[in-house]
């Protein structure tokens, strides 16, 4: 009897947690690293915000199916025995975290000086000021480019099928080779990507307009 789609449903169920699970973990790392990345590039010496700035940039330049593969086997190599999964989420969040770093950096910027100078003259530590005065600025501006990052995590976790990670596009691989059903099997797939893509994007345009609105 021919296999249809239909009975791979819990399959493409599984993948799309995993999906999910995947773009969240890394997402987590790439905001961490991204802000601490940020922090780091404020430092008064010379030498660590330029070393900062080339690993940064270096990240920014690297494909991430190559970061994925160099994780994986790479580390492999010399001795870290890590899961496919936990190889991508790695690879994935550490690439991502050179971008959201920009997105923190500039959200910095936004705090401007005369914030900063008038929380000095109160007395305020630089921890402090940070946790009081710059963070919660940061966020209101950083919020939304933060949400598209997941969104392109969501998309990027794709890359995690090449080194056997059952992610949504791997299940549909499989389901393909089953059904041979290429066209349907790829509707569905655009389908369930766009069910977790399309809500945060319209939230991330809603933000955006909030945010204007303020400003004016």
């Amino acid at each position: 009897m021919n296999a249809s789609i239909a009975d791979f449903i819990p399959n493409l169920l599984q993948g799309a947690i995993l999906t999910i699970v995947i773009a969240a973990s890394s997402w987590v790392i790439a905001t961490g690293l991204g802000f601490v990345f940020a922090l780091i590039q404020r430092s008064r010496f010379v030498l660590v915000r330029g070393v900062n700035d080339f690993i940064t940039t270096c990240l920014r330049g690297l494909p991430q199916l190559v970061m994925v593969y160099l994780v994986y086997f790479g580390l492999g190599q010399l001795g870290f025995d890590l899961s496919p999964f936990l190889a991508a989420v790695i690879a994935l969040g550490v690439t991502e975290a050179s971008f959201t770093a920009e997105i923190f950096r500039s959200g910095f910027a936004t705090v401007g000086p005369r914030r900063v100078e008038a929380a000095q003259s109160l007395g305020l530590s630089g921890r402090q000021i940070v946790a009081s005065i710059e963070l919660p600025i940061l966020m209101r501006f950083a919020t939304a480019p933060l949400l598209n990052s997941f969104v392109g995590l969501v998309k990027l976790s794709t890359l995690a099928s090449a080194i056997g990670v059952g992610e949504l596009l791997y299940q549909g691989r499989i389901i393909i080779t089953r059904t041979y059903q290429i066209v349907e099997v790829s509707l569905l797939l655009i389908a369930l990507y766009l069910i977790f893509t399309v809500p945060i994007t319209r939230s991330v345009t809603w933000i955006e307009g909030r945010m204007r609105s303020r400003i004016a």
